[in-house]
């Protein structure tokens, strides 16, 4: 069993509430094998030993409405959860939908505005009547002999 999953069922482990007797086998042995899970048990562990040795303690009977009403006027904070933890791919990934937007934006509104920067490089030689004839606007074939071959 990894380190994440014990981290989960140890507050059960500890309160005993783990109904099948398989998955507190595999928590103990997880338990012999790993440092880490055991530290985290001895402080659950103390924590719950501290509360147990501590009084209970009498609150008043608005104390819900009044947290109620703190929580309230708290700003709710939106958190993507899986960014952090995307982390490096997701610094690479995002930039691409932002560059794909911003050219397909340039080329949408510059044929939009009858500038092509591409066309105009391409056909910047060209006089009037030969980008007519070559886009089909102009059909006499004698001022087409006359340009071709002249």
């Amino acid at each position: 069993m990894k380190c994440n999953k014990v981290k989960v069922l140890l507050n059960r482990y500890i309160d005993k509430e783990l109904a099948e007797q398989n998955l507190q086998g595999l928590i103990e042995e997880h338990l012999r094998s790993c440092p880490r899970c055991q530290a985290e048990l001895k402080a659950l562990a103390a924590t719950k030993d501290l509360f147990a040795q501590k009084e209970k303690i009498a609150v008043g009977e608005d104390f819900l409405e009044r947290i109620k009403e703190q929580l309230e006027e708290q700003p709710q904070i939106i958190r993507i959860k899986w960014l952090p933890q995307a982390g490096e791919l997701a610094r690479r990934l995002i930039p691409v939908p932002v560059i794909t937007a911003v050219l397909i934006f340039a080329l949408v509104f510059g044929r939009m505005n009858g500038a092509n920067p591409v066309d105009e490089y391409i056909f910047e030689d060209l006089t009037n009547t030969e980008i007519g004839i070559l886009s089909g606007e102009i059909d006499n074939s004698e001022l087409l002999n006359e340009v071709l071959f002249s």
